[in-house]
């Protein structure tokens, strides 16, 4: 899509009264997009990037009841087939001059998915912004001011609102910036000239064999630092952000290990196994039983030697907290191959075996008796399939992969660049670590 989704959408089933509210919202320089509404929902492409809704009770005319239940059905209806499951924040605004008619409203809401649901929705009466009659918008009304004031008490939603709007004008102006050098590579085809121009970016960025085959993801690793810095660059509402960002409560925000888990996993991941950073199930490639045969250890071997201790000391017995602890470890754990090429080898395509270090994820409610030996590498919490684990990377068992093998593992998830980065840093200054005599 070329255009972009709009972000205040108003829903009707008469035109007179749409050209109304968009003229009374134009008229602040809200743009809006009107969807007159004919029995057929708004397809999902119209609410996409909707932050504010507003729609008519009486979208069909022929079939208005006493107690609104079936307006009130229709309208969750149309947000749960428009909507999609992770939408987000928005606010819906329904037409009505009777209130009561709307109090069902909230049952049927209630049975969407969290991302579909208004972050709060109210009533507004018609008549007093717009003349119903003639459908224009009656002199001396605040429409804008009336939705500023709602949203307003939202002051985290203010920010993170304000926040995308910084983003899509530096987005435009990241744009804005590339045309600028096309036009002085060529005023006669300057379309032409942009298009060399992103494909010297592409290749830049990944290489010439990756660029051929996907152009769109090499193009965009190297606008997402363009656009950081123009984001940096922008003038920032601190008072905006002083209402919204309350440090010293913060430990009863989101969960730690959600956000941790949000910033630096992709889960599921749409990458192929071949990619940088990409977890796969190890049995995929290699079963249980050839473990041993291939790593030359067991999987308890290398749980101990990661700190799962299966003793306290030399006179614990299998009856011991400790041994217990042991065993949960031993069987809750899982065991993925983590893809761990060199950035710039990636970008480079350059020719060798794909390096995949073995790792496994142990349920951050198992206890840990010692520290893990050298060459291994630990997440903090991470929330897996809705669990709390921890994982480890084992930097002394690292194997290397043809793209035919690779191809046949099936990502679970993938680390983000900065995690991951960090997790191959501490397994290759240890495995870099100098040791010389010195008599």
């Amino acid at each position: 899509m070329i255009l972009q989704p709009a972000r205040i959408v108003l829903i009707d089933d008469n035109r007179d009264h749409l050209r109304a509210i968009s003229d009374a919202l134009g008229s602040l320089g809200s743009a809006s997009l009107s969807f007159l509404y004919n029995s057929d929902h708004p397809s999902p492409s119209v609410l996409a990037g909707a932050r504010l809704i507003f729609c008519d009770l009486h979208l069909n005319a022929d079939t208005i009841t006493s107690d609104g239940k079936a307006e009130c059905g229709n309208i969750a209806s149309m947000l749960a087939t428009g909507l999609t499951e992770d939408h987000g924040p928005y606010l819906l605004v329904i037409w009505s001059q009777f209130p009561d008619k709307v109090a069902s409203l909230s049952d049927y809401l209630a049975e969407l998915a969290p991302g579909q649901k208004p972050f709060q929705y109210i009533c507004l009466d018609k008549n007093k912004f717009i003349d119903v009659s003639a459908g224009s918008a009656l002199r001396g009304t605040d429409l804008p001011g009336e939705i500023q004031g709602i949203v307003s008490n939202q002051p985290g939603l203010t920010a993170m609102l304000s926040w995308e709007q910084v983003v899509s004008l530096s987005a435009a102006q990241t744009t804005n910036s590339l045309w600028t050098l096309s036009l002085a590579a060529s005023r006669r085809q300057p379309d032409k000239a942009l298009c060399q121009t992103l494909g010297k970016l592409a290749v830049g960025a990944a290489g010439l064999a990756f660029s051929t085959n996907f152009p769109g993801h090499s193009v965009v690793e190297a606008l997402v630092p363009l656009l950081a810095d123009q984001i940096e660059t922008r003038d920032i509402d601190e008072s905006i952000w002083k209402a919204a960002v309350d440090v010293q409560n913060r430990s009863s925000g989101a969960a730690s290990e959600a956000l941790y888990t949000a910033l630096h996993i992709e889960a599921p991941t749409s990458y192929a196994a071949k990619k940088r950073g990409t977890v796969s199930p190890l049995d995929e490639l290699i079963a249980d039983t050839h473990f041993k045969s291939v790593f030359g250890f067991e999987k308890s071997d290398l749980l101990m030697d990661s700190g799962y201790n299966e003793k306290d000391d030399e006179n614990s017995t299998k009856s011991s907290v400790a041994w217990k602890a042991f065993g949960e470890a031993v069987e809750h754990s899982k065991w993925f191959l983590v893809q761990i090429n060199a950035a710039c080898d990636e970008a480079q395509d350059h020719p060798g075996l794909l390096p995949f270090c073995l790792a496994f994820t142990v349920p951050a409610s198992t206890t840990r008796r010692g520290k893990p030996k050298g060459s291994v590498e630990v997440t903090k919490t991470i929330l897996l399939d809705g669990t709390k684990a921890y994982m480890y990377l084992l930097g002394r068992f690292v194997i290397g992969l043809p793209n035919s093998e690779a191809e046949k593992l099936k990502p679970s998830f993938r680390i983000r660049a900065a995690l991951l980065d960090k997790l191959v840093f501490g397994l290759r200054t240890n495995s870099a670590r100098l040791g010389i005599t010195e008599p």
